[in-house]
């Protein structure tokens, strides 16, 4: 649990601070704009998270830049559903509960992966 709880602040950090990173995640937001595969799948998935992006970049709101920057990242689905649920950034921390932690460590460590490979 302990690690779980520093990974989501880090994720958390990395939420907050958008103008230390804007320019690391930006080479990824321009290979997904400009991905030429034709799949409608594959494009709307892309169009989903450039938009993603953009609220990751230019909100205001704490929580939709969290929910952008997991977004944009290809969080797993619990962790998504649950990003999605909570009503405020700080609810970040209280809603695992017991015999989730470990899809929840793992998605989140997931997603703190993908992320680290652009800083």
């Amino acid at each position: 649990m302990k690690k779980c709880k520093k990974e989501k602040l880090e994720l958390l950090s990395y939420a907050q601070d958008v103008n230390m990173y804007a320019e690391s995640f930006s080479t990824l937001y321009e290979e997904v704009e400009k991905d030429p595969r034709t799949d409608l799948e594959v494009k709307d998935k892309n169009r989903a998270r450039a938009n993603a992006y953009l609220d990751y970049m230019y909100s205001d709101d704490p929580l939709a830049r969290l929910r952008g920057l997991c977004k944009f990242f290809e969080a797993g689905p619990h962790l998504m559903r649950r990003i999605n649920e909570i009503e405020q950034v700080q609810d970040f921390d209280i809603f695992v509960n017991e015999t989730e932690s470990p899809v929840f460590q793992r998605e989140i460590s997931a997603t703190l992966k993908a992320i680290r490979s652009y800083v």
